[in-house]
């Protein structure tokens, strides 16, 4: 991994821990980002506007596999991690290490989520109420954690799904 952006979780949780006592406000968003579009540079300027350090996980190829389907990703994960460390209102990406099961064990998935908010001395979780299927389980995190919950509630008509179909048909 090319850029300084992108660390482990060990590693960015030590940083962090730093940075924590300078009294910031540090963001998490979670995610697939396969295919960068503005839809996602909309999430990462509107959460930026809102909090002093902006983290970024990136899901599992397996974790992507299992909720978009066996073509997917496009990118892997290592992939994702850099394109997203050049996006200029991100300032820390790191790879989610365990695959997450969506709807297998619902338990499991919010306890590693919440491990991850902890790991990462979160004060907002960062999401798109009309493009993420999951935001409800982000907020009963934040509230689980006291922490807040940052809702972006509009979109672009744009998504990863809908490119890969057009380019399909085209």
């Amino acid at each position: 991994m090319a850029s300084q952006k992108v660390l482990t979780l060990s590693s960015l949780s030590k940083r962090l821990e730093r940075e924590q006592y300078k009294n910031k406000k540090i963001g998490v968003i979670t995610g697939c980002f396969d295919i960068v579009h503005l839809g996602h540079i909309d999430l990462f300027r509107f959460a930026k506007k809102h909090v002093d350090i902006l983290v970024v996980g990136l899901e599992t190829d397996q974790t992507l596999r299992d909720s978009k389907g066996i073509n997917r990703p496009v990118h892997t994960q290592k992939d994702r991690c850099e394109f997203i460390s050049e996006i200029s209102s991100t300032d820390y990406i790191f790879p989610i290490k365990h695959t997450i099961s969506y709807g297998v064990n619902l338990e499991e998935m919010h306890l590693k989520y919440l491990d991850i908010y902890k790991k990462t001395k979160a004060t907002h979780i960062i999401t798109n109420t009309v493009t993420d299927k999951y935001w409800r389980g982000k907020k009963e995190r934040a509230k689980r954690l006291g922490i807040k919950l940052l809702k972006q509630t509009k979109a672009r008509t744009i998504s990863t799904s809908a490119i890969l179909e057009k380019g399909k048909s085209s």
